[in-house]
């Protein structure tokens, strides 16, 4: 194995260190501000990723994905509290089982319309004097900044 493959995986694990913690710290920074127990966390992320990916296929373009996956995520996230969370003040369990089931609801909805479809990002060509390593690109460099 060469030393390619033990730098591409430490950043791979960086970029999934850095990952868990954002989910962990939404979490309790939820939890511990609004007390509402928000189990949706991770479907919002694959939400996000998922919008940014279908404005990648259509534009070419990573900083229009990563602005309109933001956007995407805040208006969902601002309509699941106003409309549903703000109903269940202090029920722990009402707001457990609410969000699974947001939870439950993106990810079939994912399915639905991306699982059966096979696709491939966009490749851009790399610059000859490239400082970063082969596989660190710029989605990764942003997870660990």
């Amino acid at each position: 194995m060469s030393a390619e493959f033990w730098i591409t995986q430490a950043f791979n694990g960086l970029s999934y260190g850095a990952l868990l913690f954002l989910l962990a710290s939404g979490l309790s920074l939820i939890f511990g501000v609004m007390r509402i127990v928000n189990m949706a966390h991770g479907s919002y992320f694959m939400l996000g990723g998922y919008v940014g990916l279908s404005v990648v296929w259509r534009t070419g373009s990573f900083t229009a994905a990563l602005l309109a996956g933001a956007l995407a995520l805040a208006l969902v996230g601002v309509g699941m509290e106003r409309f549903f969370l703000r109903r269940l003040p202090g029920q722990t369990l009402g707001q457990a089982l609410m969000t699974i089931g947001f939870a439950l609801t993106h990810v079939t909805g994912i399915k639905r319309n991306a699982a059966t479809k096979k696709r491939r990002l966009p490749s851009r060509p790399r610059p000859a004097a490239d400082w970063r390593p082969p596989l660190l690109d710029r989605c990764s460099a942003f997870m660990l900044a």
